[in-house]
């Protein structure tokens, strides 16, 4: 929906303002975009990947062996990865608080269409 897509944005731009470390000249954001998966096989293979990758680092933290699978996709790639675990989560809903006052503006302001 053009909310959530709406909603996307702001969220995306806000935690680039309030995180550095996910800005652009870090990790070269260039743009981003949303598609009907049915549409879009490129699309899907990043979705796969995104998977694999996310898994890979469970099992790691679990400590597993990472999937052959997946060490196939990755192997001899660069891959750069945010994870958004609690504490950074958390940190981002402070954050957002304390820029706009309580949680009920900050979800105003994370939820409301960037561009009107």
């Amino acid at each position: 929906s053009d909310a959530a897509r709406a909603g996307a944005t702001t969220i995306i731009a806000l935690t680039i303002k309030l995180d550095p470390s996910v800005g652009a000249d870090q990790n070269h954001l260039a743009s981003y975009t949303f598609v009907k998966k049915e549409e879009s096989e490129p699309c899907q293979a990043a979705d796969l990947i995104a998977w694999h990758v996310r898994k890979g680092y469970e099992y790691l933290r679990a400590g597993k062996r990472v999937r052959p699978d997946t060490m196939a996709l990755i192997k001899d790639k660069k891959t750069l990865t945010i994870e958004f675990d609690s504490k950074r989560l958390k940190k981002l809903r402070d954050d957002f608080c304390r820029k706009s006052g309580d949680l009920k503006e900050a979800s105003k302001l994370i939820f409301s269409n960037p561009e009107g």
